[in-house]
Order: structure tokens, then sequence, then C-alpha cells
């Protein structure tokens, strides 16, 4: 396939206060391999510099300056301003692998129309920069049941920033839901699964960027956020089957369990998580039921 005939990739990203960060973010997209991208920036009422940061860039990116809606709002806006076939969402804090897009591209088809990356945690100490652990990919086939058996954001592995996934499935699956914010991508991931196979590129295609402003370090945002998309799932239909409810009650009770564990530093609550935890791992577990 030439250049001319390959598909424009579209680049979402968020961003609310990462000025810091972002300037890292957009150059390691600019540097992409990948000849046909386009990059749109929806900034949530940032009062850092970013505004100016990203300015600097025009006209290679396109911004997009709003009040602070939330992270989903700010996706499915630059997804509805954007033209690609496929997209691509990035949080404003990460960084990706020059290769990222073109190793991807590589494995979407028409029966994986999702497909993620491994990825490469860090963080920046002073003028160093510090790496810790890789995290590979694992899941991929049909994922709708690994949603239900697996606690958290842990198929789709990074938030957002490993995805690719074509426009064709995100018309079927839907907007992001902006109800929620931190469990949003986990939440439209889980949809698609409804609807595509997964496949991944092992390697940790991208860095990311661990520090004290990461969302997921709220914990009891986090969870409430959780226990919410775990609530949606539980009310769909496609969820109202033998196994398959009684294991999503079973994760939101671990989220409620755990929950209430951080607050209260409570030991007992804890075991229960493990309990939990323990029961997960019986081999009904492992059934196909959510068809």
């Amino acid at each position: 396939m030439t250049n001319k005939n390959l598909p424009l990739i579209s680049v979402v990203i968020p961003n609310h206060n990462y000025g810091e960060f972002l300037k890292d973010a957009i150059l390691s997209i600019l540097a992409q391999d990948y000849p046909k991208v386009e990059i749109i920036v929806v900034d949530n009422g940032s009062t850092d510099e970013s505004k100016v940061i990203l300015e600097s860039f025009e006209p290679k990116i396109r911004c997009i300056f709003q009040e602070n809606l939330g992270q989903a709002f700010a996706r499915n806006r630059g997804i509805k301003e954007s033209k690609g076939e496929l997209i691509a969402l990035m949080d404003s804090d990460d960084i990706w692998n020059p290769d990222k897009l073109s190793k991807q591209f590589e494995i979407i088809t028409s029966e994986a129309q999702l497909v993620y990356c491994g990825m490469q945690v860090f963080e920046d100490l002073g003028q160093d920069r510090i790496y810790h652990e890789e995290l590979r990919g694992k899941f991929k086939g049909d994922c709708k049941f690994d949603f239900v058996r697996l606690f958290g954001p842990t198929v789709v592995l990074g938030g957002e920033s490993t995805a690719l996934f074509t426009r064709e499935l995100y018309k079927k699956v839907g907007r992001l839901d902006e109800s929620l914010s931190a469990a949003s991508g986990w939440d439209f991931f889980r949809r698609a699964s409804l609807y595509t196979n997964f496949d991944f590129n092992e390697e940790p295609l991208v860095l990311y960027r661990r520090h004290n402003s990461n969302f997921s370090k709220k914990l009891d945002t986090y969870i409430c956020e959780h226990l919410g998309a775990y609530q949606k799932a539980l009310n769909e239909p496609a969820s109202r089957q033998g196994f398959v409810q009684a294991f999503l009650k079973l994760t939101f009770l671990r989220l409620i369990y755990l929950r209430l564990a951080i607050k209260k530093h409570n030991k007992t609550l804890f075991k229960h998580i493990f309990y939990f935890h323990k029961f997960s791992r019986n081999p009904l577990y492992n059934c196909r039921m959510y068809q």
C-alpha cells in the first residue's frame, strides 16, 4: 500500500493543566514513522502554560479550547472533529515510541478493529528519567468475558494511550460515557468487546509517565467511577445471564470492599478482598458464557 492510499490516523489528546508534560507527548506523535497522522488536542480550560505550548505547535496540530467538561467529553469532541478512518487516544502526560502507530496499523483488521500495545512505566526525577516495569498485552480475540472476570482496567493496558481503533467501531459502540471520567476508557473498551475481537503488539510502544498528579492515584475517585461502570454493565441486557451477572456482581462487591478498606484502613475488609480474589480464580470463572 502506497502512502497515498494509507488511511489517516487521528490522534486525540485531552489536556487539563498538564503543560509540563504536553510538549513531550506532542513531539512523540510528530515523530511517528506512520506518514498520515492528524493531531487534535482538546484543552479543558487549562490555567497553566498549556495554551502557549499548544499554540507554538500550530499549524502542525489542531487545538480546541473549551471549559473543563471532563476527559470523556474532550475525547468525544476531538473524535467528532477528526477526519481519520482510524482513531488513537493519548493522555497528555504519556509518550509514544516512533513506531507505535505503524506497528499497530500492521495488525488492525476488519475482525480485530481494536488493537493495543505494551507499555513501559517511567518517572522523571529531576533531570533523570527512571524506568520501571514493562507491561505486555495478554488478552486478544474475544475479550468480552475478560472484562467481567478481571478487576479494573487490565485488559487494554495503560488507560487509553495504548489503543488504536476504527471509526466504524466507534460508531457502533457510541460515545465515551461522559458521566464517567477515570472509568470512561474501561467502559468504552468493554462495550467495544461486544462488537469486535481485540489484538495487541506486546512491545512496550507507550511510555506511561508516573507522577503525583496521575488520576489513577486518586484511589477513592477511581474506585467510585469503576463502581459506576460495573453498575452500568450489570444493567445491560448482555450481562443478564447466569455466571456473567454473578461475576459482575462479585467484582462490584470487591470494589465496594476496596473502597471501604481504603477509607477505614480496615484489615478485615482487605481479607474479604483477597477472599474474592481467590474465589475469582475458581475454574468456573474461566468459562466463556458472555455471548
